[in-house]
């Protein structure tokens, strides 16, 4: 993993993190709490998490084997899933923001809601640390930022369209 001018540990696939916070936010917004349950929506959320971690580790390790003529081995299976595993990280943020509220006691609804808006801020806050680190400033570090509004935003607008 490269180190950052700050000692950060950046991961070997960073975008990852955020693909994870993406894919459970966008599984939220599609989430009826009329009909559902806290824990079936988070059961719910798990299994299409792990599948989809499993579909980005099978196609990774099929890729690789493609792309370097290679026979299937463990050694490349398990190289395969630890590089997905970031999606894994990133999905934490949306899921243990949906479990405080279930702490809470807060309505389902109302959790999925803020659960989503907190990994839009996830997004953007994602999109400034980066434009800081490259030396982003004024517009530059602004139009940045403004590309995971967007993505926040369209996630957010899914939510808001379905129900």
């Amino acid at each position: 993993m490269p180190e950052d001018r700050v000692g950060l540990t950046i991961p070997e696939n960073s975008a990852g993190l955020v693909y994870g916070t993406i894919l459970v936010a966008t599984l939220l917004s599609a989430e009826s709490a009329v009909r559902e349950t806290y824990l079936k929506t988070i059961l719910g959320v798990l299994i299409a998490l792990a599948t989809y971690w499993l579909a980005l580790t099978y196609a990774g390790f099929t890729g690789e084997r493609l792309e370097q003529k290679e026979g299937a081995s463990l050694l490349l299976l398990g190289r395969a899933a630890i590089r997905e595993l970031t999606v894994l990280y990133g999905a934490l943020v949306p899921l243990v923001s949906l479990l405080v509220f279930w702490i809470a006691g807060t309505t389902l609804d109302t959790a999925i809601l803020w659960s989503i808006i907190v990994a839009d801020v996830t997004i953007v806050a994602a999109e400034v640390f980066i434009g800081v680190r490259a030396g982003l400033e004024g517009l530059a570090l602004l139009g940045q930022v403004a590309i995971g509004a967007v993505l926040g935003v369209l996630v957010l607008g899914l939510r808001l369209l379905l129900h």
